[in-house]
């Protein structure tokens, strides 16, 4: 399993894991940082990897986040995005939509 460590724009370290995942979705992503939101309603439907959403599956305040992945249009890379109440961060590092 691919494990990177990488920022957010705002600088606080967080992981992503696995960092590639099919286009049909279902892929379990684990996002590990700090100030991820105080509360899971602060994250819930505002987690996505590029425009595709990620349903929110287990919520640790603040901490770690995992998210479902959801059907991409195809191939992609893109930035994985988590929204609260502070506003939108960015990942460096991104998820890649693969056909299998």
């Amino acid at each position: 399993m691919n494990h990177v460590s990488t920022n957010y724009h705002n600088g606080t370290c967080f992981q992503i894991k696995p960092l590639s995942g099919p286009i049909e979705g279902g892929t379990l992503v684990t996002i590990e940082g700090s100030n991820l939101g105080l509360k899971e309603e602060d994250v819930r439907g505002k987690i996505s990897i590029g425009d595709t959403p990620c349903e929110l599956i287990q919520y640790e305040v603040s901490v770690r986040i995992v998210c479902r992945t959801g059907r991409s249009d195809g191939e992609t890379v893109a930035p994985v995005f988590v929204g609260n109440e502070a506003g939108t961060t960015e990942s460096v590092v991104h998820f890649t939509y693969k056909v299998r």
